[in-house]
This record gives C-alpha cells, sequence and structure tokens, in this order.
C-alpha cells in the first residue's frame, strides 16, 4: 500500500500506533478527566459513560462508553489522547475523514468539551468515491478497488494518450511522463471536488487533455515552458510593460493571476483544497486561450511583455501543481 501511495506522491512523516497512548499512560489520565466531566455517569455493569445529547448529536448516539467495565479504554478515549497529543505539538489540526466517520468527529468533538479542552480539530470530511460500473467504494460492501489497480490502469490509459501525442517518444520519456500524467489524473479528479460533494470517477474526464483534468493543466505547464524554451529566454528580464498587455486574453490572463495569492489564502483558512484545483483549471483555460489568440515569439515590441505573462502564468500554474501534489512536466 505504500508503494502504491508513493506513486501517486502520497507520504506519510510519521506512523502514530493506537497503543502508544497506552504505553506512555496518556489514556489514563484522558479517563480520569473523563470521569469528571458533567455529564459523566457509570453506567450499571460499572462501564464509564457520557450523555452528550447536549451536544446535537442523534438519540441513538447520545451515550458515549469511554470504559469498559473491567476499566479498560475504547477507542474513543485513546482517539481522545491522540489529538491531546496533536494539539500539544502543533498549532493547526486537521483530520481528513470519509462521510462513515461524521459522527465519531462529532462525538469527538463533543467529548473534547465535556473534559474542557478549548482546542478542537478542524474536520474535513469526504463523501464516498463512486467508480466506473456503478457502485461507492465499500471494503465492508466487497466493492473495493486496490489502489495498485487503479494506478496501473491510469498509467495504461495514459501511455496511449501519450504515445498517440508523442510518437518519438523513447522509452524511458515515455514511462516517466505516462506515470506523471496517470498520478495528477487520480489526485487532480478527486480532488477537484468539493468535500461535501461525491466523487464519480471517469476515465475519460480524468484523463482527458483537454477538459477539466490534472493532464489539462500540466500540458498548459509544459506549452509555457516550450514558448519559454524557444525564445531562448526561459527567465525573461529586461524592459517590457505591462501597459503593453492590453488586449482582451491578456488582460483576462493578469486579473486570474492577480487571484492566486487570495485563493492560496482562503485555502489555509478552510482546508478544501478543491479551490486550488478550479484556480488551476480556469488558469490553465485562459492560457490556452491567449496562447491561440495572441503571438508572442513574433510579436515585435510586444514581445518581452508576452514572454514575462507567459512565465508568470507558468510560475503560477507550477506553484498550483505543486500544491495539489502533481507533477510538473517540461514536456508532455
Amino acid at each position: 500500500m505504500l508503494a502504491a501511495l508513493d506513486r501517486i506522491g502520497i507520504r506519510f512523516d510519521e506512523f502514530v500506533w493506537e497503543s502508544s497512548f497506552l504505553h506512555d499512560h496518556s489514556v489514563d489520565g484522558v479517563i480520569e478527566r473523563l470521569d469528571r466531566a458533567p455529564h459523566a455517569a457509570r453506567q450499571p455493569n460499572g462501564a464509564g459513560a457520557i450523555d452528550v445529547s447536549a451536544y446535537g448529536l442523534p438519540k441513538e448516539s447520545s451515550t458515549v462508553v469511554y470504559t469498559r467495565a473491567n476499566g479498560t479504554s475504547l477507542y474513543v478515549t485513546r482517539d481522545i489522547a491522540y489529538h491531546l497529543s496533536k494539539f500539544a505539538r502543533f498549532e493547526r489540526v486537521i483530520d481528513v475523514l470519509g462521510q462513515d466517520h461524521r459522527l465519531h468527529s462529532k462525538t469527538l468533538d463533543a467529548l473534547l468539551a465535556e473534559i474542557g479542552e478549548s482546542r478542537r480539530p478542524t474536520f474535513v470530511i469526504y463523501q464516498d468515491l463512486t467508480v466506473p460500473g456503478g457502485g461507492r467504494m465499500s471494503t465492508r460492501g466487497g466493492t473495493a478497488v486496490w489502489l495498485h489497480e487503479l494506478i496501473e490502469e491510469a498509467v495504461q490509459r495514459a501511455r496511449a494518450e501519450v504515445i498517440a501525442r508523442r510518437p518519438d517518444l523513447g522509452r524511458t520519456d515515455l514511462e516517466r511522463i505516462a506515470e506523471a500524467v496517470a498520478a495528477g489524473a487520480i489526485r487532480y479528479h478527486i480532488v477537484r471536488v468539493a468535500p461535501e460533494k461525491p466523487v464519480i470517477f471517469q476515465w475519460e474526464d480524468a484523463l482527458s487533455f483537454e477538459g477539466r483534468s490534472g493532464p489539462f493543466i500540466q500540458y498548459a505547464f509544459a506549452r509555457a515552458t516550450s514558448i519559454l524554451e524557444r525564445s531562448e529566454e526561459p527567465h525573461p528580464g529586461g524592459t517590457y510593460s505591462v501597459e503593453r498587455l492590453l488586449g482582451v486574453e491578456e488582460q483576462a490572463l493578469i486579473r486570474i493571476l492577480a487571484r492566486f495569492p487570495r485563493v492560496v489564502r482562503d485555502v489555509a483558512r478552510t482546508g478544501h483544497v478543491h479551490s486550488i484545483a478550479g484556480y488551476a483549471h480556469e488558469l490553465a483555460d485562459q492560457f490556452n486561450r491567449f496562447y491561440h489568440a495572441v503571438p508572442v515569439l513574433t510579436s515585435g515590441e510586444d514581445r518581452p511583455s508576452r514572454l514575462a505573462l507567459v512565465a508568470a502564468t507558468r510560475q503560477t500554474l507550477g506553484n498550483a501543481l505543486e500544491l495539489l501534489g502533481i507533477a510538473r512536466l517540461d514536456s508532455m
């Protein structure tokens, strides 16, 4: 699984084991705080429980058991210990969960309030992922799709598309680009959707070089790189003026570029990364309009300014791709 995740650019800084909170006895401290909570009570069998109905949880989930009758901890107790550990180490904690953990997130929030904890995690909860052929991914339902199989299918499809576009590529470059395009397609197709909406995974959309997809944005980046390389000025400098960029497509591109810092700030505040995905597509789409409508390399006195605009677009597309964890390809 870790090898498969690595292929799409997902890596972990550390793994935190549930048992560690038993070994360091931090769970014992959590149980003591829960025992003193305003709505704590002992059940007839001696188990510790808390009434969380005041926090808006459904009636059937309004009593949360946090210790067994013999005093041993349960998952929710260890999860509180885990979050207290995170609060001690980080200024901000974001929990990214599937929708089947929504109730647990509300329960955790209620229990943190019960023990008088002022800090809270930010919950980003994603909906189900639906795969071609219908039905949502579910390990319990037997409809799970293995990640390595999804990646292999994506690489196979990406390879065919790249061969059709670049039959001149050698084997090494072909495989490198196919892997990067496949990973970008998977990542973008999932992250482009707002967390509260279900993800419908369609191969035709995910690997399209023309639509709202990772490859479409990667291709725009590669196109900007190509223009700069052919200009023999990969880092345009010298004299140029924004006042020379008065065309409709140029002005539209400049306005989109100017919005990027605000988009990033909003995502940092909300945790909703789909905004960057949407912005990257909008920028790539407008750059393509500019590319088809405005000459750059043969534009005479306007050439320095237009090259600077291409360079700014390439830089911003590259920044957006990096934030999305998608490879920046200089050629495709």
